[in-house]
C-alpha cells in the first residue's frame, strides 16, 4: 500500500496539544478556537472561559465552562455554567455541529436569588440561535478512552492469498464466471470480475486488459498467457461509453515484444494479492520484528515465531513459508504495538489490539453521522429485475429483497429501501416511496451474516411532522469493530444473485466483498480505501453491473483502482453507496440529498462576536455515479459460452 507522509501519522500528537487547550479550566486559560469567548447583545456580556467536555451520547453533549456576567451597568459577576447541546456529528467533514444550546446549571459568586435568575434570563437569551462547529478530534480524544465498543461477529475463513516476486495481476471472479454476449459481434464480455476480459466465441481466445497490456489464453485458469499478436476486430464495435474509455484507449492494439507480460492469477473465491521486487527485503522495526521493504503491502516477519504477518482489510493472516497456507493470527507479537508513531508503517497500530490509535479509530468508526432530512423533500425511485424476490432474513422477521436497485427489507406489507443514509417507507414495490418516519426494531437485529447487515448502521433518530432525522455509523460504509479494531467487511461472502424472469440471459446483482481489492486503512482520512498498488506497473480497473429494468439494459459501474502506474490507489470506494469518492473529497452519503437538509447552516442568528469562529469544514463531494446503459443482446443462433470450470 502507499505509505502515508509521516505528518499524517504525527496528527496525535497535535490533537493532544489542542485538547490541552480545551480541558483546562480557569482565567488564565485560552478559549479553544471554534469557542466564543465573548457573547454579546445590547448590553448583555457574557465572557466564555476554555470550555471542558463533560458527557456526549452521540446527540447532546454537557459542556462546562468559566463565565463572567455584565448586565447594563449592573456589577460583573464570575462563576461557572453548565450547556446542554445538540450535538450533531458529520464524520465526512470532521466536525460536530453545535446547537440548541440549554443552561444545566449557572452558578455565579454575588447576587439575590433575583439578580441571579435574571442573569440566567439574560445568558439563555445570548444562547438562542447560537451554532457553531466543533472538530469531531476534540470530541473523539475526549471519550474514546471510556467507551466500551460492541464487537460483531466475522467469518474466521482466510481469503486466498497470491505471492508474487515478479509483476503480477489477480483476475478475480465473484463466483463462477458469468459471460454477456455483445450485439452484433461473436464476442462476450466477463460481468463479474475487475478487469476488462472478453472471450471470442469465434477463436476461443480469452483476451485480458491488465492496466496497458493485453493478454491472452485458451484456459485463464491457467499460466499460459501471451500478449497477441493481434485483437478480435469486433472490439472495435464496442459502445464509445465511458465504461469502455479504457479499452478504447487501448485501441488500435499493435504487440510491443520490448514489454514482458505479467503472471496472471485466477481466482472464482476471496483472494488477496502482495506483490515483491524479488526476493524479501527485511529491514529491523524493533525486538524481533521486520517489516518487508520491497513491496507496498503490509507485510512483517516475526523472528520468535518465524512467521510472516500480512495485515489487509483490517485483519492479519500468517504463514512460515510466502507460498505457503495462510490463516488468521490469533495471537499478534507485541513488537507489532511497539512501533513508534513515526515510522512508514505505523498505521498498521490501527489494527493492533490495545494501541492508542486502535482504540481512537474503532471509537471514530461507531460516531454517528446525522443529518435531519425533510420528509417533503427525497424522491426515490427503485426498479427490480423482474418480480420482487423476498429471501428471509435469519433471526428476525424481516425479508430481503435481492433483486432491487436499492437495498430493500421487508415486514408484512411494510417495504423499507435505504439509499444514501435514509430510509424509505412504501406499502407497494411500484411506490410511491416516502421518507420514513418509522422503522422495524428487527432493521436493527440484522445478522452480521447477512448482505444487508450495513443496513442496521443506518438509525432513524426521530420524526416530526416536518422532518426525519437519520445518523450512520462506520458499518453503513463497511467500516466495523471487532475486538476493538476497525476492520473492513464481515468476511462472510455472498453469492451474488441471479434472476432469469422473462429474459433469455441471466441478471446479475453483485454485492460488495471484503477481500479482493487490497482494502486498507488511512489513519489521516479515518477511511478504508480499496486499492491494488500490489498490481506493480500495471495498475486496474474494476467493475460491477447492474441491471436497468426500464430499457433491459445492463450498465457497468465502474471503480478505478488505482492508476496505471499502480503507485497509489487514486479512489476510496465506499461500499453500498454506489459511488467513489476521491480522495481529497471525502463523500458523505448525505451529500446526495444536500438540498433537502435541515439544519445545515453555520448561521449565528442575531448574535455578535468578538472572535472568528473558526475555518469552516470543507464540503462533501457530491456523488459522481458513471451508469449508461450498454447494448448487451440476446445471444444469437450459434453462440456457445465460454466452458465453465
Amino acid at each position: 500500500m502507499p505509505l502515508p507522509p509521516l505528518s499524517r501519522l504525527r496528527y496525535p500528537l497535535a490533537c493532544a496539544a489542542v485538547l490541552f487547550a480545551f480541558t483546562m479550566l480557569g482565567p488564565a486559560s485560552t478559549p479553544a478556537t471554534f469557542w466564543p469567548p465573548v457573547l454579546s447583545r445590547e448590553g448583555n456580556t457574557a465572557w466564555l472561559g476554555a470550555p471542558r467536555l463533560e458527557s456526549w451520547d452521540y446527540l447532546r453533549a454537557r459542556i462546562s465552562a468559566p463565565v463572567q456576567h455584565k448586565l447594563g451597568n449592573a456589577e460583573t459577576l464570575t462563576g461557572t455554567v453548565v450547556f446542554d447541546a445538540q450535538a450533531y456529528a458529520n464524520r465526512a467533514e470532521d466536525f460536530v455541529s453545535l446547537r440548541d444550546f440549554r443552561i444545566e446549571k449557572l452558578e455565579l459568586n454575588g447576587g439575590s436569588p433575583e439578580e441571579l435568575a435574571a442573569r440566567r434570563t439574560a445568558i439563555e437569551a445570548l444562547l438562542r440561535g447560537l451554532h457553531f462547529r466543533a472538530p469531531l478530534d476534540l470530541f473523539v480524544e475526549a471519550f474514546y478512552r471510556e467507551k466500551v465498543l460492541p464487537s460483531i461477529s466475522t467469518a474466521s475463513e482466510a481469503p486466498h492469498i497470491f505471492v508474487s516476486k515478479k509483476p503480477a495481476v489477480l483476475v478475480q471472479f465473484d463466483g463462477p464466471p458469468m459471460w454477456l454476449p455483445i450485439a452484433g459481434s461473436k464476442l462476450s464480455f466477463a460481468v463479474n470480475t475487475n478487469w476488462d476480459m472478453f472471450y471470442d466465441n469465434k477463436s476461443t481466445f480469452y483476451y485480458l486488459l491488465a492496466g496497458d497490456v493485453w493478454l491472452a489464453t485458451h484456459d485463464p485458469m491457467g499460466t499460459e498467457w501471451v500478449m497477441p499478436k493481434s485483437l478480435p476486430k469486433e472490439l472495435r464495435d464496442l459502445p464509445r461509453t465511458p465504461d469502455f474509455a479504457n479499452v478504447w484507449k487501448h485501441l488500435p492494439y499493435e504487440a510491443d515484444p520490448s514489454i514482458t507480460p505479467p503472471l496472471v492469477f485466477y481466482s472464482e473465491s476471496a483472494a488477496e494479492l502482495i506483490l515483491l521486487d524479488g526476493e524479501p527485503v527485511r529491514e529491523g522495526i524493533g525486538a524481533g520484528l521486520s517489516a518487508i521493504t520491497n513491496t507496498r503491502s503490509d507485510l512483517f516477519f516475526d523472528e520468535a515465531s518465524k512467521q510472516y504477518l500480512f495485515l489487509v482489510a483490517g485483519r492479519w493472516f500468517e504463514t512460515g513459508d510466502l507460498n505457503g497456507f495462510w490463516r488468521e493470527a490469533s495471537v499478534l507479537p507485541a513488537s507489532l504495538a511497539a512501533i513508534p508513531e513515526s515510522h512508514p508503517r505505523a498505521h498498521v497500530l490501527v489494527q493492533v489490539p490495545g494501541t492508542e490509535m486502535s482504540r481512537r479509530e474503532a471509537f471514530r468508526a461507531a460516531v454517528p453521522h446525522i443529518a435531519r432530512v425533510r420528509r417533503d423533500g427525497p424522491k426515490l425511485s427503485v426498479e427490480f429485475a423482474g418480480r420482487p424476490k423476498y429471501i428471509p432474513i435469519d433471526g428476525t422477521s424481516l425479508l430481503w429483497v435481492p433483486n432491487a436497485t436499492v437495498p430493500i427489507v421487508a415486514q408484512g406489507r411494510d417495504l423499507y429501501a435505504c439509499q444514501y443514509a435514509v430510509w424509505f417507507h412504501a406499502t407497494d414495490p411500484k411506490g410511491p416511496w416516502q421518507v420514513a418516519t418509522s422503522l422495524p426494531k428487527d432493521v436493527y437485529r440484522i445478522p452480521s451474516r447477512s448482505p444487508v447487515f450495513h443496513l442496521s448502521f443506518v438509525r432513524l433518530v426521530s420524526s416530526d411532522e416536518r422532518s426525519s432525522t437519520f445518523g450512520y455509523t462506520g458499518g453503513y460504509q463497511n467500516l466495523f469493530v471487532r475486538d476493538g479494531v476497525a476492520i473492513y467487511g464481515t468476511g462472510f461472502p455472498h453469492a451474488p444473485d441471479l434472476q432469469f424472469g422473462a429474459y433469455s440471459y441471466p441478471i446479475y446483482f453483485a454485492q460488495p466483498a471484503t477481500y479482493g481489492a487490497g482494502a486498507w486503512y488511512d489513519v489521516a482520512r479515518h477511511v478504508f480505501l480499496r486499492g491494488r498498488p500490489g498490481y506493480g506497473p500495471f495498475g486496474g480497473f474494476g467493475s460491477t453491473c447492474r441491471f436497468n429494468s426500464v430499457t433491459s439494459h445492463y450498465y457497468r459501474a465502474q471503480t478505478l483502482y488505482g492508476d496505471n502506474r499502480g503507485d497509489e490507489p487514486t479512489m476510496a470506494f465506499l461500499p453500498y453507496t454506489a459511488a467513489y469518492g476521491k480522495l481529497r473529497e471525502t463523500y458523505d452519503p448525505y451529500a446526495a440529498w444536500r438540498e433537502f437538509l435541515l439544519d445545515q447552516s453555520d448561521g449565528q442568528a442575531g448574535l455578535v462576536t468578538k472572535t472568528r469562529m473558526g475555518p469552516a469544514a470543507p464540503s462533501g463531494g457530491a456523488p459522481k455515479v458513471n451508469s449508461p446503459d450498454l447494448p448487451f443482446a440476446k445471444p444469437e443462433a450459434g453462440f456457445q459460452a465460454p466452458r465453465q470450470r
